[in-house]
């Protein structure tokens, strides 16, 4: 039952200047994290959300030598998760860069959470774009997963 978008709709492109991250909206209903939404998460820059059940964000940190696989697999590591299945480890093109992404799921606070994270590296830094959603419908879930991903890119960091 998808409904294709009218590309005539208004999207919004919300930037962090700083680290160049940018999301553009996929169409109406989403909204930006506020700063102490994006404490809660290491080295967030951008936050977004569509509905109570899909959210991501996108960071950035030097890299320090850690490779796009380490920094996915530490991220991946350091998850809390409950009963945590891996579905998804392996490099894909990601803004026109090798990144590494991994898809699990699990559960957080009893609740069943699926996350995907991609991470990438460029100008000695390293990247990613990490999206979790509650969706029980599978293609909810994917959608979200596949939208909150698609959003992000990077420019050059400004001032």
């Amino acid at each position: 039952e998808f409904v294709t978008p009218d590309v005539m709709e208004a999207r919004d492109t919300w930037v962090d200047r700083p680290s160049g991250l940018m999301f553009t909206t996929p169409d109406q209903g989403w909204t930006r994290w506020e700063a102490a939404e994006l404490a809660g998460y290491a080295d967030a820059k951008l936050g977004v959300r569509e509905g109570a059940k899909c959210s991501g964000y996108a960071l950035m940190r030097p890299a320090n030598g850690v490779g796009a696989r380490a920094a996915a697999d530490a991220a991946r590591a350091a998850l809390t998760f409950a009963e945590l299945v891996v579905h998804v480890d392996e490099d894909v093109l990601y803004n026109d860069k090798t990144a590494r992404r991994y898809e699990v799921v699990g559960k957080r606070d009893g609740v069943v959470v699926a996350e995907r994270a991609s991470y990438w590296l460029d100008l000695g830094n390293v990247y990613g774009v990490v999206v979790f959603t509650s969706e029980r419908n599978y293609t909810a879930l994917r959608r979200c997963l596949d939208r909150v991903t698609a959003g992000f890119a990077y420019g050059l960091p400004s001032p």
